[in-house]
């Protein structure tokens, strides 16, 4: 018997029990903490700051990084990359016309590409929802599925009719030849943008890709398998504040709703990372 098995078969004997629900949850959610789940204080505990620092350095040469930021919000994701990268080159997609807006003022990205839309599957326009509460300044959490905003956040939805574009069309009309970085955050629409990216994909356009992963993928119906069946030219990693560890097979330690940033990185290029 193993020090794990046994370790494990004490603490049944002990803590199956009703009485120690409460310590079992508290347990639980230490442990989600320390598997680079749930830390979503700043892009620190995140492991943003991580990746963009320390993980990107061993993927380029010097300062000429280039990021497509996907759902790039108000742009501190953005300038978070252009602090470490100063001479990096981006294109911040962004759909919410209030969120775009902000992100336009930004005077460090006035010599970046900033485009006002979404990105998925295939051309085409759809329906941004986004919490009504917030309707004057716009949200972090604005979805293409509108019960991330009435199941999850239980609150009334604002809506925006946003033009769509495919990410294999912005690479073959810009001549993009290599990404270096990029970033999806969709509230759940993650594997539809990759849907649209299959030319990227089979040309090994993009190093590294970034992905948040949470509980709007139980709304969108969206198994991190299924993000990772798509990405099979690439090994997963979960963020933790000051490293990654590897995401295994399994279901049971892979399939977690809770908030994650999941790093992609391309198979070819993992000795360069770890």
């Amino acid at each position: 018997m193993t020090i794990r098995s046994a370790i494990i078969k004490i603490w049944r004997r002990i803590g199956s029990r009703p009485s120690m629900r409460a310590v079992n949850e508290v347990m639980f959610d230490c442990s989600l903490r320390g598997l680079g789940i749930l830390n979503y204080e700043s892009m620190r505990w995140t492991g943003e700051l991580f990746l963009v620092s320390k993980l990107m350095r061993n993927i380029i040469d010097g300062d000429k990084l280039v990021c497509v930021d996907v759902g790039a919000n108000i742009g501190e994701y953005a300038e978070m990359v252009l602090g470490y990268y100063p001479d990096a080159s981006l294109i911040c997609i962004e759909p919410h016309p209030l969120n775009f807006s902000q992100l336009h003022e930004r005077q460090r990205l006035k010599e970046q590409i900033l485009l006002q839309c979404a990105a998925g599957a295939e051309a085409g326009e759809l329906t941004l929802f986004d919490r009504a509460d917030a309707a004057g300044e716009g949200s972090q959490h604005a979805s293409l599925h509108k019960k991330v905003i009435t199941d999850l956040h239980k609150q009334n939805v604002v809506q925006f009719r946003v033009k769509i574009i495919s990410l294999d069309s912005l690479v073959l009309e810009r001549k993009i030849a290599s990404i270096d970085l990029l970033k999806i955050d969709t509230e759940g629409h993650e594997l539809e943008v990759l849907h649209g990216a299959s030319y990227i994909l089979e040309n090994k356009i993009a190093k590294v890709i970034h992905i948040e992963f949470n509980e709007m993928n139980v709304i969108s119906r969206v198994f991190l398998r299924d993000i990772k069946d798509k990405l099979h030219d690439y090994k997963a990693f979960r963020l933790l504040p000051n490293g990654m560890i590897r995401i295994p097979d399994a279901p049971l330690y892979s399939e977690l709703f809770g908030f994650q940033n999941i790093v992609f990185i391309r198979n070819d290029l993992q000795w360069a990372c770890l």
